[in-house]
C-alpha cells in the first residue's frame, strides 16, 4: 500500500476539525434559537401583565372617581355651587359639564324626584356619573342620593311672612373665616344673602323702599310683594333671583334646652330667690350655677362668668339693664339656660369661646349687641315660647324676639322657629336667622349671612340630625356597566 503524501493527510485532518467545529456551531445556534423561542411567550406574558396591571389601576381610579363624584356633586348641590333640578310641576334633569381632575374627568346627570314624592327637607335625586381614567377606562354609577337641607343655608328663613323693611334695609353675606364681604354691585365675590319663606300667602316676602336682597328670594308661589316699587333683588347668575318652591311646606320646631345642671345646694352655687347685682360680679370656679329665682345686673357694671360649664336661670330670667354687661369667657363649649333674656342700655353680651344659649320665653336685645369675637358660630341662641304664654285656642304666643338699637351688632345664629323676630333702628345681625315670622325696619338694618356656617357640622335640622349645610345619604347604588 502506497503511503499518502504527508500534505494530503494534514489537509484532510484540518477538514475534519472544521466540520466538527461547524457542527458545534450549528448545534449552538439551534439551542440558542430554542431558548429564544421559549423566552418569547414569557416576555409577552410579562408585557401583558404590565398592561393588565395598568388597565386594572386605570379601572380602579375610574371607579373611585365615579364614586367620589356622586358625593362631590351632592355636596355642591347643598352648597349651592351646583344647580339643583326642580321637581314641580314636572321633574327636570340637569346634565353636568365635564369636570377635569388631573388626567381624569367625569360627567353625569341629576334627575329630580317627582313633585308628589318629595318632602320639604329631604329630597332624593337620581344621579348618573360616568368617569374616565387616565388610560380611557370608563365607569358609570347610578345612585339614589338623599339630600337633607339645613335652614342655616339662608340669611333669613321664616315659616311665615318675611318683611325686609321700608328704608334701605338689606341682606347680603360675608365669610367670618376670611373676613371677605360680598360685593352687591359686581357680585365678585357673589352675595348669598338668600331669604326663604314656607308661607303660601300671596306676597309672603315683602320688600320695602330702596331695600335689597343681595341673593335669591325663595317663595312657595314665586312672587315677591312690595310695599313700594323701589326695591331690588340682586343675585349672581345663573338662575332667577326670585324662585318658586311650591313643594316647600315644612315647619320647624324649637330646640329643647338641656336639663337643669346638678348645682351644689350650698347657698353659693344655688340661689332660690332673685339675685340682683349692682356692682361687678365674678364666677370662676369651674362649677355649675343655678339661679332658680332669676339673675339681674344693673348699673355700669359687668357680671363675668369664666370657665363656668353651665348656667341655669329660672323665671323671671336673666337681665342686664342700665348699661350693664354680661361677660361669658370659656375655653370649652358651654351652655346657658334661662327663662327670659333682656339686655339694654350701652352694655351687651361679650362672648369668648363656643356657647349655646337656650331661652324659654322672650328675648330683648336693645344694647350694644352680642360680640362673639366676630365668629357667629360661637354663639347660638335657641329661643322657644314659654308653654304658659301660648293661647290654647289659637296656638299663638305672647313671646317674641327683638333686636334693636343703633350700633347693635349681633354676631351669632338666632334659631327661633316658633316666635316672631323683629329687627329695627339700624340693628345688624351677622350670622343667620330662623324665625316663625321676620320683620326688619329702620335705616340700614341688615342681616349678613356668614358663609362659614355652611361648613359647620352641628347646626340643628328640623327633621333631626346634623350636617355641613345638609346631609348626604346614598340610599342605593349600582353599576350598569
Amino acid at each position: 500500500m502506497l503511503e499518502q503524501p504527508r500534505g494530503l493527510h494534514a489537509k484532510r485532518h484540518r477538514q475534519r476539525r472544521w466540520m466538527r467545529r461547524g457542527s458545534v456551531l450549528v448545534v449552538s445556534y439551534f439551542v440558542l434559537s430554542i431558548l429564544i423561542l421559549l423566552s418569547i411567550p414569557q416576555t409577552m406574558r410579562s408585557l401583558s401583565s404590565v398592561r393588565l396591571e395598568q388597565r386594572f389601576v386605570d379601572v380602579r381610579q375610574s371607579w373611585q372617581l365615579a364614586d367620589g363624584a356622586i358625593d362631590a356633586v351632592a355636596r355642591g348641590m347643598l352648597a349651592g355651587t351646583i344647580p339643583t333640578p326642580t321637581s314641580c310641576p314636572t321633574p327636570s334633569v340637569i346634565t353636568l359639564s365635564p369636570t377635569q381632575i388631573g388626567a381624569m374627568s367625569y360627567t353625569g346627570t341629576i334627575e329630580a324626584p317627582s313633585c308628589s314624592a318629595i318632602s320639604p327637607m329631604d329630597r332624593t335625586y337620581k344621579m348618573t356619573m360616568t368617569s374616565t381614567g387616565p388610560l380611557g377606562s370608563q365607569k358609570t354609577f347610578e345612585a339614589m342620593v338623599e339630600l337633607t337641607h339645613s335652614p342655616m343655608r339662608r340669611a333669613v328663613f321664616s315659616n311665615g311672612s318675611l318683611v325686609i323693611g321700608t328704608d334701605n334695609e338689606f341682606t347680603d353675606s360675608y365669610n367670618s373665616t376670611t373676613g371677605i364681604v360680598c360685593n352687591q354691585v359686581t357680585q365678585s365675590p357673589p352675595c348669598r344673602g338668600d331669604v326663604e319663606t314656607h308661607s303660601d300667602a300671596p306676597g309672603a316676602i315683602q320688600i320695602g323702599t330702596q331695600s335689597v336682597i343681595a341673593g335669591t328670594a325663595f317663595t312657595r308661589n314665586g312672587a315677591v310683594g312690595s310695599v313700594n316699587p323701589s326695591y331690588s333683588v340682586s343675585c349672581p347668575s345663573p338662575g332667577p333671583c326670585i324662585q318658586a318652591q311650591p313643594d316647600s311646606t315644612a315647619t320647624y320646631q324649637s330646640k329643647a334646652p338641656p336639663a337643669r345642671p346638678p348645682c351644689l345646694n350650698d347657698g353659693i352655687h344655688t340661689k332660690s330667690s332673685l339675685v340682683t347685682y349692682s356692682s361687678p360680679g365674678l364666677f370662676t370656679d369651674n362649677n355649675y350655677y343655678c339661679f332658680d329665682g332669676g339673675l339681674a345686673i344693673t348699673g355700669n357694671n359687668a357680671l363675668t362668668f369664666q370657665n363656668v360649664p353651665q348656667l341655669y336661670v329660672g323665671p323671671p330670667g336673666l337681665s342686664a339693664t342700665s348699661d350693664a354687661s354680661i361677660h361669658w369667657y370659656n375655653t370649652n363649649p358651654t351652655t346657658v339656660q334661662t327663662n327670659n333674656l333682656t339686655v339694654s342700655g350701652t352694655g351687651g353680651l361679650q362672648i369668648t369661646g363656643k356657647t349655646d344659649w337656650y331661652v324659654t320665653g322672650s328675648v330683648s336685645l336693645a344694647a350694644h349687641g352680642v360680640n362673639s369675637g366676630g365668629i357667629p358660630n360661637n354663639f347660638r341662641l335657641y329661643v322657644r315660647p314659654d308653654p304658659t304664654h301660648i293661647n290654647p285656642i289659637t296656638g299663638t304666643t305672647t313671646d317674641s324676639v327683638s333686636i334693636s338699637g343703633s350700633g347693635n351688632d349681633f354676631y351669632g345664629v338666632l334659631y327661633a322657629p316658633e316666635l316672631p323676630v323683629t329687627m329695627d333702628l339700624a340693628a345688624q345681625l351677622w350670622g343667620a336667622v330662623v324665625a316663625n315670622t321676620f320683620s326688619m325696619s329702620g335705616h340700614a338694618a341688615h342681616v349678613r349671612f356668614d358663609e362659614a356656617l355652611l361648613n359647620v357640622t352641628d347646626l340643628p335640622f328640623p327633621t333631626g340630625g346634623n350636617g355641613a349645610g345638609g346631609i348626604v345619604r346614598v340610599r342605593a347604588i349600582r353599576s350598569p356597566r
